[in-house]
């Protein structure tokens, strides 16, 4: 795994500070946060493209190397960013069939995998999702105790602003989308590009049957205002946001260096119920 940019205090009170991370398949992002501060901010990357049970590999001697992961934290929760999840509405949800949906939706995994489900009471739903048991196994044995969510959980927990809103987060090669129209969420998925020209073409379907002029994009992510990325949501859209992630959490900018849209999609991650 390679660095992308790391800026952690010299010292700060573990006993008072939440660990956020995230892992997908491109890397793995992270934030300490103090009450409502984030103190620390910090992204990785894999140098190429790796299979689930690889992650698992990676992380050991990332972890080792940096001794700051082994502190006492008050809290610890690691968001998963992988494709395999789905929205069931409370009237159709049973436990023992979220392996055979998930298998409809993504076909049978190829790796031993574990399934959890987040309650979302606001949305009268279950976050269904399947993370590779190595993947896991990595994250127990170095935090004990941590909470376990997905990304989509967290889109779908998070406070809309428009009527007609796409909330986009930019990785290096995947885009992960929700769409809220209608007072409901129409879409929450993620997607592969390999150009920046594949990304609106990709959210031009997605918006489709929608007055493009309604729509006001929430974006975040590593994507600079610069990027051809961006140049190409200019194209099409033209309401677009970065998201400086929630008024209530305090996030210096000349500290961090960097802007806060990177990582706000995890700023204000809380446990499920």
């Amino acid at each position: 795994m390679k660095s992308i940019f790391e800026i952690i205090p010299a010292e700060f009170n573990a006993a008072q500070t939440t660990l956020i991370g995230e892992i997908s398949e491109e890397g793995f992002n992270y934030i300490f946060r103090e009450d409502n501060n984030i103190i620390g901010i910090g992204a990785a990357f894999f140098e190429e493209k790796i299979k689930d049970d690889d992650v698992a590999i990676s992380f050991p001697l990332f972890f080792h190397q940096r001794n700051y992961f082994a502190q006492p934290f008050k809290e610890i929760i690691i968001q998963f960013s992988f494709p395999q999840g789905a929205l069931v509405p409370f009237e159709l949800y049973c436990p023992e069939e979220n392996e055979k949906v998930l298998n409809i939706l993504f076909g049978d995994n190829c790796c031993k995998s574990e399934i959890f489900s987040d309650l979302l009471n606001h949305r009268n739903a279950y976050q269904i999702y399947r993370v590779c048991s190595s993947i896991c196994d990595v994250f127990r044995n170095q935090f004990p105790g941590a909470v376990f969510t997905h990304q989509f959980t967290t889109m779908a927990t998070r406070i809309v602003e428009y009527e007609y809103e796409l909330n986009v987060v930019f990785y290096g090669k995947k885009l992960v989308v929700s769409l809220y129209a209608e007072d409901k969420f129409k879409l929450l998925t993620s997607f592969q590009y390999r150009a920046p020209q594949d990304t609106s073409w990709i959210l031009l379907n997605a918006t489709s049957g929608i007055e493009r002029d309604k729509i006001n994009v929430v974006v975040s992510g590593l994507v600079e205002e610069s990027s051809i990325l961006f140049a190409e949501l200019k194209k099409y859209f033209n309401h677009i946001h970065f998201n400086e992630g929630s008024s209530q959490i305090k996030y210096n900018v000349g500290q961090m260096k960097h802007p806060a849209h990177y990582l706000s999609h995890i700023f204000a991650i809380e446990p499920c119920e």
